[in-house]
């Protein structure tokens, strides 16, 4: 990962994201979910405590990650949605209202919702 996240809900624990798969690791639990062949270029936190991320990849598909919850502190499992396309990004930032940024070295910076 190139940067931290704090949220003042967060479950705890270390997402890794693999070029195969992500894991989940924390006090033991360990959860996997593959990936589409694709590297990972970014991500985003989303708003919601910590528990759904925005990623960005190779080739310019959008992903939701979510950290499916038992309880409020109990990852229980992974779950990976694809939204949908843009320019290959660099940076995605969730602005606010479900509007997104995505930034991109290699084609045109998008405003997505």
């Amino acid at each position: 990962a190139r940067r931290e996240s704090s949220s003042s809900n967060s479950v705890g624990g270390v997402l890794i994201l693999g070029q195969r798969q992500i894991t989940y690791v924390a006090m033991g639990v360990t959860r996997v979910v593959p990936l589409p062949s694709c590297l990972l270029l970014t991500w985003d936190v989303l708003p919601g405590g910590g528990a759904r991320y925005l990623l960005g990849d190779e080739l310019g598909n959008l992903h939701i990650l979510s950290l499916q919850l038992q309880g409020q502190d109990r990852v229980s499992g992974l779950q990976l949605d694809t939204l949908g396309s843009c320019s290959i990004p660099s940076s995605v930032t969730y602005v606010q209202n479900g509007l997104v940024f995505v930034g991109s070295q290699l084609g045109d910076a998008q405003w997505i919702q």
